[in-house]
């Protein structure tokens, strides 16, 4: 679960380790080479970046990392609804997606603090090239954690009707403060795409959600495609 996304923790998909640190014409060619998951949805959140008219092509590289795993995820879960599970089997499912949602954002957050990583210039350390990657691993992470802070109560809308002993949170910052005890950057903005009136954006930024176009593949994620072993031991 959430595979790509927790490797950009780790050596292989590191945006600091120095096999990743390449010129940007690098990430545009990668860029035009990735095969995008299709989502078998409509996205309930957008994540906006009010201060960043311009996103880094490593930036957006990662972005679409993260939002395959993210497609991935939700498309297994919407195909393993129509099996008509059992409260129990999405108690357990809901257990498992929040410890991996919550685990990864603590970690993504930890590697803030870790790397004294800012969306602000002003409080980034290091030699000039140093700080340029810093920012574009900033906008990694937060993204990330928005991201991922979506994908949850994205999911609880999925099942909740099943799940009625559950806390709803109202909003992904809720949530993401209900995890890390730190809210997002003024900088970050998340739009809830069911509200009636939506409420106006700030001007300039970028927009990012999960219905990025690219190389778009097939819609992938079925119910036969994740490892339920500790799912059916527990029915």
């Amino acid at each position: 679960m959430l595979d790509t996304i927790t490797n950009i923790l780790n050596k292989q998909l590191y945006p600091l380790n120095t096999n990743n640190i390449q010129e940007p014409y690098i990430y545009n060619r990668k860029l035009q080479d990735i095969e995008i998951i299709k989502p078998n949805f409509e996205a309930i959140y957008q994540v906006y970046f009010q201060e960043y008219p311009y996103i880094p092509p490593k930036a957006k590289f990662y972005f679409y990392l993260i939002n395959n795993d993210i497609a991935y995820l939700l498309n297994t879960y919407i195909a393993k609804k129509n099996e008509n599970p059992s409260e129990a089997r999405i108690a357990y499912w809901h257990s498992q997606v929040k410890k991996a949602i919550d685990g990864t954002i603590y970690h993504f957050h930890k590697t803030i603090l870790n790397n004294n990583l800012s969306l602000k210039k002003d409080d980034c350390i290091g030699f000039a090239h140093n700080d340029e990657e810093k920012q574009t691993f900033a906008l990694i992470c937060y993204y990330a954690i928005s991201a991922l802070a979506c994908t949850y109560l994205h999911w609880l809308a999925i099942y909740k009707d099943k799940l009625q002993d559950v806390e709803l949170h109202t909003n992904p910052y809720e949530y993401i403060y209900s995890v890390i005890f730190t809210p997002l950057p003024q900088g970050i903005y998340i739009e809830d795409k069911t509200i009636n009136e939506p409420t106006a954006k700030p001007q300039g930024g970028n927009t990012y959600n999960y219905n990025i176009q690219g190389n778009v593949g097939q819609v992938i994620g079925k119910a036969d495609q994740v490892n339920t072993t500790q799912d059916e031991q527990r029915q």
